[in-house]
């Protein structure tokens, strides 16, 4: 299934207490999955469940003060970000310039106790060297002219529906050269992505362990122009999302593991690698693959249709 034929799926989903209830615990637990994995990121040695304790019960674990005060920012306004409901047609803009100040104003506050002198609140007043071999950063000057002109660029939306992760790598890489701030210009750039993102219906795009490699390649060819590995990452962050998301919909009895569908001339691994092509509809729950009768048969019939007539 596609991104949008998922976010489909989930919209219409049904309106009964006990899928409600199951829909927004796994709701929650992407946002939390996604506040862990973005401050681990950033520096934090926090781990997933170390993060969910914290936010929680709202006490402190073992590690850091550093660690946990850059959780507890972050979270702060990604929580808020999770509350968003899709933007209206007759909204304007998507995003402002003074929601994005914000956001970084929420991330760093908490941070402020651990310095002296903390930096001056806005956009940044001097330059930056690069983060990045062969990223040049914007002179500070220009700051706020550029970020007046990226939330004109991307206020409207993305031009087409098929074009979402397009649009989204190209605003990530106008804003993560443009460095708005002193710091936490990652943190804050992967706010904007999932702010973009709740505003147009979807779930958060979460940095997984397993993307890293991904993203910071993606990273270095959005430097040098080519944004589409970029966009190809933030598809599979959000699309994992979704697929978590849309799991909560499926009857959990229809669920049976893959080797439970093999057959003659079905085997165990010709699904395996139909699961990994995204072909086959799966979900995963610890090591294990799941799909349902339903799904397989969808897949071995649109594979029939994709066989090449002789």
């Amino acid at each position: 299934m596609t991104t949008e034929e998922l976010r489909a799926e989930i919209d219409a989903r049904p309106a009964g207490a006990v899928s409600a209830r199951r829909f927004e615990r796994a709701r929650r637990e992407v946002v939390y999955d996604e506040i862990a994995a973005s401050c681990a990121i950033a520096g934090a040695r926090l781990s997933s469940e170390q993060t969910r304790r914290l936010l929680e019960s709202g006490r402190t674990v073992a590690g850091r003060l550093e660690d946990h005060l850059l959780v507890l920012g972050y979270a702060r306004a990604a929580l808020s970000v999770a509350r968003e409901h899709p933007a209206v047609a007759a909204q304007r803009r998507l995003v402002t310039t003074v929601e994005i100040e914000r956001l970084h104003e929420t991330v760093v506050a908490p941070l402020a106790v651990l310095r002296a002198t903390p930096p001056a609140a806005g956009w940044r007043r001097a330059n930056l060297p690069p983060v990045r071999e062969g990223m040049v950063t914007l002179p500070h000057w220009l700051i706020e002219f550029e970020m007046s002109a990226l939330v004109d660029r991307i206020g409207s939306g993305p031009r087409n529906e098929g074009g979402l992760f397009e649009w989204l790598a190209d605003a990530y890489e106008r804003f993560e050269r443009i460095r708005p701030f002193v710091d936490a210009n990652g943190r804050v750039a992967r706010l904007l992505v999932n702010v973009l993102l709740a505003r147009l219906g979807y779930p958060p795009a979460t940095m997984a362990a397993s993307l890293l490699g991904a993203f910071e390649h993606a990273l270095r060819a959005a430097d040098a122009g080519n944004r589409q590995p970029l966009a190809a990452v933030l598809e599979r962050a959000v699309r994992s999302n979704l697929e978590r998301l849309a799991a909560t919909l499926v009857d959990p009895g229809a669920l049976r593991p893959l080797a439970h569908f093999t057959r003659r001339g079905l085997h165990l691994d010709a699904l395996r690698k139909a699961a990994q092509r995204g072909r086959l509809r799966t979900i995963a729950r610890g090591r294990e693959i799941f799909t349902t009768q339903a799904w397989l048969e969808r897949y071995l019939t649109e594979r029939w249709v994709r066989r090449p007539r002789v």
